[in-house]
């Protein structure tokens, strides 16, 4: 694979969901579509929102920034490879009026101010039960290419966005910043764009 090497001030911290579905594209695509079912984007996803329950189940926070991060990485190499834009579906989904390329630190305070009254613990099992149902919407579309079981892929896609922000917010996270710290130079594995680390087994802790 040709390795082109571009500045690493690509992604910053006032990006939007647009903008990072864009990066996704351009950085994992190909590995993607290469080495990777859509089924086992789907398991890697549900690996990083376990993790993100057991830590917050411990109390040891210290990598939740970091696995939240991949959570929406899988989600928008999800995206893509569905022929979504992230963007519209959460507006969509998620009834809110999104200004296209506002910035993910903005969603997160709607999204903040929309769940007040949940606990952290509360918004982690909801983050779980949504990534479940993508899952599940995704193996049923698979095996039935019914257009009621896409619509409602794309609505879990969109809801587990909203979760893993809501998260994110509990936890006194800037989602923004953190994407730009682990995305810095493109890969977070290899710091490549596109990504030349290929597969890798993706051991989460």
């Amino acid at each position: 694979m040709t390795t082109i090497q571009i500045s690493p001030a690509r992604l910053h911290a006032d990006s939007s969901l647009q903008a990072f579905q864009t990066f996704n594209r351009t950085v994992y695509e190909a590995v993607n579509n290469r080495d990777f079912g859509i089924l086992e984007m789907a398991c890697r996803l549900a690996r990083y929102a376990s993790r993100v329950a057991l830590w917050v189940r411990k109390a040891e926070m210290e990598r939740t920034g970091y696995h939240l991060s991949m959570m929406l990485s899988w989600l928008c190499a999800l995206t893509n490879r569905m022929g979504l834009s992230m963007e519209q579906e959460v507006a969509t989904y998620c009834v809110i009026e999104l200004q296209s390329g506002a910035p993910i630190a903005e969603l997160q305070k709607t999204f903040a101010a929309r769940h007040t009254d949940v606990s952290l613990e509360r918004a982690c099992l909801c983050l779980a039960e949504k990534v479940l149902g993508v899952a599940s919407e995704l193996e049923y579309y698979q095996e039935t290419h019914e257009v009621e079981h896409f619509r409602n892929m794309a609505k879990r896609m969109a809801q587990s966005v909203e979760a893993l922000l809501v998260v994110a917010g509990k936890l006194d996270l800037s989602l923004g910043e953190e994407l730009a710290r682990y995305f810095e130079g493109g890969c977070n594995h290899c710091h490549r764009i596109p990504c030349g680390f290929g597969f890798r087994t993706d051991k989460v802790v």
